[in-house]
């Protein structure tokens, strides 16, 4: 009987959940001596979610620098190379007689059912390992078997051979999800069904020391799949859905309330009595200013990459020449120069920097966007929070202890962090992050598929290009995320994803390219923030009304409209700024939905007060600019 762990790319921490039950439950020494961890580096989906190349640098390197610090801890780790993740996981679990399979759940749903799917399907299949062809796949580092260091080449099976048919899993590395994903029928499938054989919802409970449930035949099934609880995120699936049950709205300021309460942060006092430090729960508007002239924030660390990001840099040239031959189109994004951090010691650095240099100025302008200036005061942390390098509560511990140490008199008084800037970078942790990824797993697999405005309109061509829409404030965000796969929330919400509600862009379509975009982009995260915040095409489940606005917007918070082409100033014609044109023609569109809304009476009055002609010429500029968008 042979124990392995399964650790996912999202999953990076030597603290999670799967790892620190065995050790619990068995005692280090048994638990790394009996357990083997598996990491796999899977291409095959990039065919059909292609990432920005450099998230996947980031991904990759950040996982093998784990791998490196997984076995200096004193585990058994093996890393595989692989075109099928699959093909990648049978072949390791025959090699080593893998009975029992350990993994945290994962965050992304898709990622979960795949598994259970895959695993059903060898259970179904008896496949015998001795035909389970590695070939696809090439272990990496120092760690390995004899049988891993001498394998012969060996001929690849055909492609719709049984035993690959029955474990192929495209986009299990979390970099691009299986098109059956998007399928309504699929998506049906919920976690609500009973587990499919060879699957555990909760594992055995043995003493520590004992054997993690029975021995099975390596040769004749497949391994048991045992689950364990996430700890990557503060508040639990099933925490979220006790504070959700029975509410008509699930606002996030109240869940903000809640979990301040519950991990006592930023609190006075002690019990039920405690209250919120300053007398006040939310300082957002004192947040909110717009940019001043010459406004420039701080420069942001970047690292230079070590030999092992090279490696991976390098790896993606080839992935991109190997793309070209096949008639493929190019990865999106730059792929150098590359700077994030790629280990959980660099992601501690990013964090003292941001509280050094920057968390003090974070709030006043956390709304600001300035030509040039990408990043301003905003942290940078979330990349690494999601894959695990940073644990959300340890984060807010820090910028707390920070952000609430008695000044003295060696500390200047510019360096002082406001209440308003600590606060609001806790908002965004405690409050947002915890809030979306509740709602994700509350809301349910048939979540990423409402459409409240029926919008089908296809992307247009400069959104996969990054670039050469011709609107200055469209292209300086999408240069600047071609750069580092990277753009702030304002950005991203009153940019990108409001002109995707204005321009009636398919919401599935829009959310799947924030997915392959984003440095920090998941599952979890891209459909509550795109579906929900961003599109309005939940209905208001998330948010209580659509964020939509003109360039006027845009103007007041942003350096962007000086010297575009298009005037902010104009509604119509060939020189109006297109956001305008679309916002009336948004409102007018869906004025029957909108009126029915509360928030948006003030917007539908002002609709109503348009003169006819007027209102014609907007909707005629509009429909011109939407038509030269057309594929």
């Amino acid at each position: 009987m042979s124990v392995g762990i399964l650790i996912l790319q999202d999953q990076l921490s030597l603290s999670q959940s799967a790892l620190r039950d065995l050790l619990d439950r068995l005692g280090p020494a048994e638990a790394q001596g009996q357990c083997r961890l598996l990491l796999v580096e899977s291409t095959g989906g990039l065919q059909l979610m292609p990432l920005h190349r450099q998230r996947l640098v980031l991904l990759w390197s950040a996982q093998r620098h784990f791998v490196a610090e997984l076995r200096q801890a004193g585990w058994q780790v093996d890393h595989r190379e692989a075109e099928s993740f699959g093909v990648a996981l049978l072949a390791w679990c025959a090699e080593h007689g893998i009975t029992e399979l350990h993994a945290m759940e994962p965050a992304d749903r898709p990622v979960r059912e795949a598994l259970e799917r895959m695993i059903s399907r060898w259970e179904g299949s008896n496949p015998d390992p001795a035909a389970a062809n590695p070939t696809d796949s090439k272990p990496t580092g120092t760690n390995q078997t004899r049988s891993e260091q001498n394998t012969p080449e060996q001929n690849t099976p055909e492609q719709n051979s049984p035993a690959q048919s029955s474990v192929e899993l495209t986009g299990l590395d979390q970099l691009a999800l299986d098109q059956h994903t998007l399928d309504q029928t699929w998506l049906d499938q919920t976690s609500r069904a009973e587990p499919a054989a060879g699957i555990s919802r909760t594992g055995p409970q043995p003493s520590p020391g004992s054997p993690v449930g029975p021995p099975r035949s390596p040769l004749s099934s497949a391994p048991t799949l045992i689950w364990h609880p996430s700890n990557a995120f503060l508040w639990s699936r099933e925490d979220f859905a006790t504070w959700a049950h029975g509410r008509r709205q699930l606002r996030m300021e109240l869940f903000y309330r809640e979990g301040r309460r519950r991990f006592g942060v930023l609190m006075q006092g002690e019990g039920p009595s405690a209250t919120p430090l300053g007398g006040q729960w939310n300082y957002d508007h004192d947040n909110r200013r717009p940019p001043t002239k010459g406004l420039a924030g701080p420069a942001p660390l970047w690292f230079e990459p070590d030999v092992i990001t090279l490696e991976v840099i390098a790896k993606v040239r080839r992935l991109d020449s190997s793309r070209a031959s096949s008639g493929l189109a190019p990865l999106p994004g730059d792929l150098e120069p590359f700077g994030w951090a790629v280990s959980r010691h660099q992601a501690l650095a990013v964090l003292e920097h941001f509280i050094a240099t920057r968390l003090a100025g974070f709030g006043p302008y956390q709304d600001a966007m300035v030509s040039g200036q990408p990043t301003l005061w905003h942290s940078l942390l979330s990349p690494f929070i999601n894959l695990g390098l940073l644990h959300p509560l340890e984060v807010i511990e820090r910028l707390e202890q920070v952000g609430r140490q008695p000044g003295d008199s060696s500390t200047a008084a510019s360096n002082a962090v406001p209440l308003a800037s600590l606060e609001g970078v806790i908002r965004q942790i405690l409050g947002w992050r915890e809030y979306t990824h509740g709602l994700y797993h509350w809301l349910g697999p048939t979540y990423p598929q409402l459409n409240h405005f029926q919008a089908s309109r296809p992307l247009p061509a400069w959104l996969e290009q990054l670039g050469c829409s011709g609107m200055a404030c469209m292209d300086m965000v999408l240069a600047e995320l071609k750069a580092t796969g990277y753009a702030h929330h304002i950005q991203r919400l009153m940019v990108l994803a409001n002109y995707g509600l204005l321009a009636g862009l398919d919401p599935q379509a829009l959310t799947t390219w924030f997915h392959r975009q984003f440095i920090d982009g998941h599952d979890w995260v891209m459909q509550t923030n795109v579906i929900g915040m961003g599109l309005f095409a939940d209905g208001g489940r998330l948010a209580s009304k659509p964020y939509a606005a003109s360039g006027n917007y845009i103007n007041r918070m942003s350096t962007y409209c000086k010297g575009c082409r298009f005037n902010v100033k104009q509604r119509s014609g060939t020189d109006s700024c297109p956001f305008n044109s679309l916002y009336w023609d948004f409102l007018a569109r869906h004025a029957a939905l909108l009126r029915a809304n509360p928030r948006m009476g003030l917007m539908i009055k002002q609709l109503d007060r348009l003169q006819p002609e007027e209102l014609d010429a907007i909707r005629a500029t509009a429909a011109a600019h939407l038509m030269a968008q057309a594929p």
